[in-house]
């Protein structure tokens, strides 16, 4: 049975390992590179996940952790209106089963329940057709468009700024 929560410290060893295979999987896909990664080890996410200001989210396949999702909220009073939404993956074994949809839920639940954000963005690689249709269902659209974001193994890689608006989605 597939149960989605918010992550604790104590989820942080499989958070890692989970990270690690998604970067390893598809590094054209986040910022942070599997070298860098592994270097900072559990004890951040550790951190992370008793912090408030980022929420971090896990869908669970019984006790094994698929897929996961970060809402960072903006700190700042003029941003504070805004989320990003990082860190999203959903090992490959378990797609096309709708923890995508449920993990987006789960974030976008948490943000409407914060009485500041009106906004969530977020990036994706421009080549990414399934996570942007997925978006896309959810209300975000492209507002923007970063030409070589990403330079990984020779290859640039465009990524895209998707935002919604809480009020005009889902």
């Amino acid at each position: 049975m597939m149960n989605v929560e918010r992550l604790e410290e104590w989820d942080a060893a499989a958070y890692f390992q989970l990270r690690l295979q998604a970067l390893q999987m598809h590094p054209e896909a986040f910022a942070t590179s599997l070298d860098e990664e592994a270097k900072h080890g559990v004890e951040k996410f550790k951190k992370r996940f008793q912090e408030s200001k980022a929420w971090t989210y896990g869908a669970f396949d019984g006790e094994r952790l698929c897929g996961v999702i970060t809402l960072f909220p903006q700190q700042l009073k003029k941003v504070q209106h805004r989320a990003e939404i990082t860190a999203f993956f959903v090992h490959p074994s378990m797609r096309r089963h709708g923890i995508g949809r449920r993990l987006l839920e789960a974030v976008w639940e948490a943000a409407e329940v914060d009485a500041y954000i009106e906004q969530l963005n977020l990036y994706v690689t421009a080549q990414n057709h399934a996570a942007i249709s997925l978006y896309e269902e959810f209300g975000f659209s492209v507002t923007g468009r970063e030409v070589e974001a990403l330079f990984v193994d020779g290859v640039y890689y465009d990524e895209l700024r998707m935002t919604a608006k809480l009020e005009e989605s889902l």
